[in-house]
């Protein structure tokens, strides 16, 4: 988990585990305000992957 400001943001979970956690969470009082799920840009993922390779 990261987080950034007020927001938690976990990772790689499936849409199944997503919906279980937020039951898990209401079920324990825990206010859940929303979710969304963030997708990276395909220039995103490709900087991501060629960036390590990088000569200077």
């Amino acid at each position: 988990m990261e987080r950034k400001g007020n927001r938690d943001i976990l990772r790689w979970l499936a849409r199944e585990e997503i919906a279980r956690l937020n039951t898990r969470l209401a079920n324990k009082g825990v206010h859940v305000y929303g979710i969304r799920t963030i997708e990276k840009t395909l220039e995103e993922r490709f900087l991501e992957m060629t960036e390590s390779d990088r000569i200077d």
